[in-house]
Order: C-alpha cells, then structure tokens, then sequence
C-alpha cells in the first residue's frame, strides 16, 4: 500500500495538518517560521525551504511524499502577523477590568495557537460564565489581560500549504 501522511495533526519544532478539507478539495498545511519585531508580509522562498527542512525533522515520510509537490512548486506559501504580549503568554479576560461587560480577549497566542487556543478559549468561558477554572489560579492569573507586561504586540509568522 501507498504511504499515507498522518490523520492527526503533529506539532513539534513545526506542524503538519494533513487531510485538511474545504469547498476545493483537500490540502495540508505545515509549518512555520517566525521573524520577530518584523511586519512584513511578503513570502520568501527561504522561508518555503525552511518549512520543508522543518517538516522533513518533524515526520521524514511525510517530507518524502510531499517532496515532489515543493521541488515542482506546488505549494502555497502565506506570510501574516501573529499577535503576541511582550512577554509571551497569552492574553485572556475583560479588555477593561472595570468593564467586565465590555469586549473579551483570548489573543496574542503568537507562535503556539495551535497549542494554547482550546485551553485558553476554555479559560475564557471559565471565566466569563463564573465556572471553575481549567487551570490553577495562578495560571489562569499568568494569562490574565490586566497582568503587568501583557501589552499586545504583532509578531509575523510564514507557513506553506498545499
């Protein structure tokens, strides 16, 4: 039988999420690079390398399969802006602690979303439907929006796709 890429998405020094459906068909993503304090959002083929050598350390037969797809140009690659704090944790909670009716935060998960998103979403309704949280009290504190040196800040991140 022909080699398969993965059915669950991995994460390590980089991703693969394979089997990836929309209204055009199927497509895999991994990835990706990260260039602090930089607002640029054109690609670069150096970045398009560096996922590939990325993705062959992260799953070798994956890289071997889709080797031909990035030798013959096939693959898409984006470049954005990844919100982050200045001290890298997550922002959770009221925008305004003394608006706690007003708008909600769950941002600047800046390189780790695929990671941190589920805890924090989970956080977030913890908090605003005064739950039980998922997490210790100081942890939950660690993320909070109103803690002193979580000022927003954009950060860039480039992927590739197919």
């Amino acid at each position: 039988s022909a080699p398969q890429l993965p059915e669950t998405p991995l994460n390590g020094d980089g991703h693969l999420v394979a089997h990836v459906h929309d209204a055009d068909g199927a497509f895999w993503l991994t990835g990706a690079t990260f260039d602090r304090d930089s607002a640029d959002t054109s690609t670069h083929e150096a970045d398009t390398e560096a996922n590939r050598e990325r993705l062959a350390r992260l799953h070798p037969g994956a890289a071997a399969m889709l080797s031909d797809a990035f030798g013959r140009g096939e693959v898409q690659a984006w470049a954005g802006v990844r919100c982050a704090s200045h001290d890298r944790r997550p922002l959770v909670g009221p925008c305004d602690a003394d608006a706690p009716q007003g708008p909600w935060l769950c941002s600047a998960l800046g390189s780790r979303g695929l990671s941190f998103a589920v805890l924090c979403a989970e956080l977030l309704a913890a908090r605003w439907h005064a739950e039980p949280l998922p997490l210790p009290v100081a942890l939950a504190a660690a993320l909070d929006t109103q803690r002193a040196g979580g000022r927003a800040a954009h950060r860039p991140s480039h992927a590739a796709s197919q």
